[in-house]
C-alpha cells in the first residue's frame, strides 16, 4: 500500500506556485500586480495535494511483487519431484591448468 503525503505535497505545490508565478512575473507574461500570481499559487497547492493523495502508481510498488514463482519451482511441483538441495552441493574444483593461479609468475613477453 502506498503511503499518501499530504503535507508534503503542500510543500511542493507552494514551491511550484511560488516558480510558477515567478516565470510568469518574470517573462513579461502577466504584470506584477495581476491576481494571476495568486491564482498560480493556489493551483500549485491544489496540484501538489492532488499528487500527493492520489496513488498515481497503483497499491503495490513495483520491485516487491510476492506472488511470482520461478519457473524451476513450477516444474517440480508440476512433476512431483522433491527440490534439488542446492545449497547442500559443493561446487566442483575447477580442473588444474585451466585457468592461472594468482601465484604463479606472468607468461615471458614474445621475443
Amino acid at each position: 500500500m502506498r503511503r499518501r503525503r499530504p503535507i508534503l505535497g503542500v510543500i511542493s505545490g507552494i514551491v511550484f506556485g511560488i516558480f510558477l508565478a515567478l516565470d510568469l512575473a518574470l517573462f513579461g507574461i502577466v504584470p506584477l500586480d495581476s491576481p494571476v500570481l495568486t491564482i498560480a499559487l493556489v493551483v500549485g497547492i491544489v496540484l501538489g495535494i492532488l499528487v500527493a493523495v492520489r496513488p498515481w502508481g497503483g497499491g503495490e510498488p513495483r520491485g516487491l511483487k510476492t506472488d511470482i514463482v520461478p519457473p524451476a519451482a513450477v516444474a517440480q511441483a508440476v512433476s512431483g519431484e522433491a527440490p534439488a538441495a542446492v545449497a547442500d552441493t559443493p561446487a566442483p574444483p575447477p580442473p588444474p591448468g585451466d585457468a592461472p593461479s594468482a601465484d604463479a609468475p606472468p607468461p615471458p613477453p614474445p621475443p
